[in-house]
């Protein structure tokens, strides 16, 4: 329902004075950081030696700028959701390191830890830093993806054969695995920002992400875009968007249909998705006929189940669990590889076995939190908020659904756009709250 008449205004602030700015120096280590989120050095000339690289250097010491920027919690009073989500994020990034005390190799845990921190940090400077409002954000946004999207094109056009010698698969700069998660967010907030304001270079880059999304082909990537997609255009039904939604799902059905074509009836996608023996002839005949355990055996896991079923083999499951990356190193050892580590490929499972029943209960929380702020949101009429709602929701939900067969909180190129989304959301939430003081007869709010 829409509110048209006045509602009682209420500080978002304790004292006006807590809402802080740490000067130049707070937003121009930002203004860095947001439009270069998604990069890292390719791993040809990454490497210095065991767990120290040059982009674990490169994201701890962005990690860390960022984390001395952030030393206060801001409370929103009158609007609890924002609260209840920062608290949730927070515990979650605090439990893991403290977790490290009794992880079986604290050093090896570091590897890992610094993207958690970077992805709180970024959060509360974003929401908090009184120099960085959510326009300005905005902005920085478009700008690193319009660069990402032509860097990595170039690069795979002309680095290819230097950098990823043998590899088929779309590397761009960054390599594989760290671009489809930042493809992956450019593609949800391209085209959150062009349902709502319907901008050409947002359609434009949206495209673009969309084809390196594919030409990567990662099917989980592929089928969690899929998904999360799907859910912005539910919200944007439910929100009340009128006609604005016959685009929107026409541009679905058209990124569906492509989607499931390349993966399922290209010689290319088909060969990746199923074991040698088997095609998507016999996987559709399979699955028509009404054996589901045996069409889902016939999708190529990558060796997958081997290792969550090693995994639970190995180390117990219980309330606090074995350490940070314990589990990792675990199955690394139990499989001989060359660094000793492996990851399950399974963040759900992962911080199971290495947080604990606690632990994965408050990543949980984390997704439903993300989930429940941002579809709460789509239902605001300032388009700004509603932007920001849907691109969180969008990348919120596929990173939620894609951490099922990944891991994607272990890679910065996830967690700090979520991050940085998700507290540019609460951030605009604030601005609004503000506004209320000079403008007070009208709300931007749609209230469940």
């Amino acid at each position: 329902m829409l509110v048209t008449k006045a509602a009682p205004y209420h500080s978002p602030f304790p004292d006006d004075s807590i809402f802080f700015g740490h000067g130049k120096l707070g937003y121009w280590v930002l203004c860095g950081f947001i439009p270069s989120a998604w990069f890292t050095l390719p791993p040809l000339i990454d490497r210095i030696g065991g767990m120290v690289s040059l982009n674990w250097i490169y994201v701890s010491t962005w990690t860390l700028c960022v984390t001395l920027l952030s030393v206060r919690l801001m409370l929103v009073r009158g609007d609890r959701l924002p609260l209840l989500f920062s608290l949730v994020l927070l515990l979650f990034v605090a439990y893991a390191g403290i977790s490290i005390i009794w992880a079986d190799s604290p050093i090896d845990s570091l590897r890992y830890y610094p993207k958690l921190l970077l992805m709180g940090a970024l959060f509360v400077t974003c929401a908090l830093e009184s120099r960085l409002d959510s326009e300005r954000g905005l902005q920085l946004i478009r700008r690193g993806i319009s660069v990402f999207l032509v860097i990595s094109v170039l690069a795979e056009l002309l680095l290819h054969s230097i950098l990823w010698e043998g590899q088929v698969h779309f590397q761009g700069l960054t390599g594989r695995y760290m671009t489809k998660f930042y493809a992956l967010f450019a593609g949800m907030f391209s085209l959150a920002a062009w349902f709502v304001h319907r901008k050409t270079i947002d359609l434009m880059n949206a495209v673009g992400a969309i084809a390196i999304s594919l030409w990567i082909l990662q099917r989980g990537t592929i089928a969690s875009f899929v998904i999360g997609m799907m859910i912005m255009v539910c919200a944007l039904g439910v929100s009340g968007s009128g006609k604005r939604i016959a685009m929107p799902i026409v541009l679905f059905a058209i990124i569906f249909v492509v989607s499931m074509g390349w993966l399922f009836f290209t010689e290319f996608g088909a060969k990746y998705m199923f074991y040698s023996q088997d095609g998507t002839d016999d996987f559709i005949q399979t699955l028509f006929g009404g054996d589901l355990a045996a069409a889902s055996s016939m999708i190529h896991l990558k060796g997958r189940d081997g290792l969550w079923q090693l995994a639970l083999e190995a180390l117990p499951i219980s309330v606090f669990g074995a350490g940070l990356a314990t589990s990792a190193i675990v199955v690394g050892e139990l499989e001989s590889v060359g660094d000793g580590r492996i990851e399950l490929h399974n963040d759900w499972l992962q911080y199971l076995l290495d947080l604990g029943l606690l632990g994965v209960g408050m990543y949980l929380l984390v997704w439903v939190g993300t989930i429940a702020m941002a579809w709460r949101y789509c239902k605001s009429t300032d388009g700004t908020l509603r932007m920001l709602a849907l691109a969180t929701l969008g990348f919120g939900s596929a990173l939620a659904i894609n951490s099922s067969v990944d891991h994607v909180l272990t890679y910065h190129t996830a967690s700090a756009p979520l991050g940085i989304v998700a507290g540019l959301l609460i951030r605009r939430r604030i601005e609004l709250i503000r506004a209320c003081r000079s403008t007070p007869t009208v709300s931007h709010w749609h209230h469940a």
